[in-house]
């Protein structure tokens, strides 16, 4: 007991000293802190005035408050900044990739010299602990938090197809629209479509998809959202007597299908509920069907919290899997039975989103934080695929079962 008690001593020591060395690092100014370690990864600091000299992915200073900002938040710091005009870009896209590239040595020399930064993630790590993510009460407040924003951004953002997710450019100079369309042929002969199936589409978005299916594969197609927006606008737009839209948790529908998919839906799902997710689309799918997931996924073992700027302003409680999630636990139920990753079709998507914007004409209603806001999101997500730091997959099931046993040689054929 004595030597416990010692070790507890020790400890408790040891976290003082760090305490006491994070409290005297702040004699630095948060300037001469945050340039010291930004500009390891080549991303300069360059004043307003000397504006003409900054590289195209150096950091323009509008505000001293930014250093200030970055010290205290971190990556979350540095997008509130944005957001606040503190800083521009001559090429927001290459800024961010840059610093995401160095991002795990840069997090590790904040801490070291933050005691604020310090706090904070201890604070939010004890947050997220103890916080119940994506339960059924939960998520359809997160998922209004995005996508109940208003159709007027969607409708010039998406283009024709108003597909919210990843367009698959197979070929050079395509447009988005023939990308999206053929990201859902792709995912149609993924799934071996046949006159009459039932078709379940988890998390709907504006239900081009599911019109596209029914119209062009004479399949019944029941699509399911938490988001009232969305549902308006499938059953307004895109009308089809074989398209069901219901307002409605994928873990309340009941009915078997011949076929389940989920398109950017995973995303929101969350690890504590990946097996939930998983058993659920078991008993969903008949014996002899075909699921599929396409989804965003991250290169790193670990995953969002609060201290993000994605988790906080744009996809709130959004956790991206690692290739591992969808291997590790579900081998009993599941054979994988092909997997594609395009993740640089997203980059294109995206920024192909952020050029049909343009100058904002005709969404006045959208302030200029949200813009800054929204130019960040997008296209520091494109910075992030284009270095391949998230992927896109594509991954499908069949079901243990011996009613299925053949190979799907279809998706890999390769004749002419």
């Amino acid at each position: 007991m004595l030597k416990q008690n010692q070790l507890y001593i020790y400890i408790f020591i040891a976290i003082l000293i760090l305490i006491l060395i994070l409290i005297l690092s702040q004699k630095k100014s948060p300037k001469k802190i945050i340039t010291d370690i930004i500009e390891v990864s080549g991303v300069r600091f360059i004043d307003k005035k000397n504006e003409e000299d900054a590289k195209e992915y150096d950091i323009i200073v509008n505000n001293n408050n930014v250093y200030e900002k970055i010290l205290k938040g971190g990556e979350l710091g540095l997008a509130e900044s944005y957001m606040d005009k503190d800083w521009d870009s001559k090429n927001i896209e290459k800024t961010l990739s840059t610093l995401i590239k160095y991002q795990d040595m840069l997090i590790i020399k904040l801490k070291n010299n933050s005691f604020n930064y310090f706090t904070s993630i201890i604070s939010l790590k004890l947050n997220d602990m103890f916080n119940l993510k994506n339960s059924l009460s939960k998520s359809k407040d997160n998922i209004s938090h995005h996508y109940d924003i208003g159709n007027d951004l969607y409708d010039k953002m998406l283009g024709k197809t108003m597909q919210y997710t990843c367009a698959y450019y197979n070929e050079p100079n395509i447009s988005l629209d023939e990308a999206q369309t053929r990201k859902m042929n792709l995912i149609a002969k993924k799934l071996n479509l046949k006159e009459g199936l039932e078709v379940l589409d988890i998390g709907c978005g504006f239900g081009a998809m599911a019109h596209f299916l029914a119209k062009n594969f004479k399949v019944r197609v029941t699509g399911v959202t938490l988001s009232e927006n969305q549902k308006k606008y499938a059953e307004d737009k895109y009308s089809h007597p074989n398209v069901k839209i219901l307002l409605k948790d994928y873990r309340d529908v009941t009915k078997k299908f011949d076929r389940v998919y989920s398109i950017g839906m995973f995303e929101h799902v969350g690890r504590a509920n990946y097996k939930e997710y998983y058993d659920k689309c078991h008993d969903l799918l008949k014996d002899n069907g075909i699921m599929m997931i396409h989804t965003i996924a991250t290169v790193l073992r670990k995953y969002f919290n609060s201290n993000t700027f994605i988790y906080k302003y744009i996809f709130p409680e959004a956790e991206l899997p690692h290739l591992s999630n969808f291997t590790e636990s579900y081998s009993d139920k599941w054979n994988l039975e092909d997997f594609q990753n395009f993740g640089l079709s997203y980059a294109k998507t995206l920024r192909a989103w952020r050029k049909k914007i343009g100058n904002w004409e005709g969404l006045d209603n959208y302030d200029e934080r949200f813009r800054r806001m929204w130019d960040y999101y997008l296209l520091g997500c494109a910075g992030a695929f284009q270095i391949k730091q998230m992927h896109l997959y594509q991954l499908v099931y069949t079901k243990r079962s011996k009613k299925y046993i053949k190979d799907l040689y279809y998706i890999r054929d390769c004749k002419k």
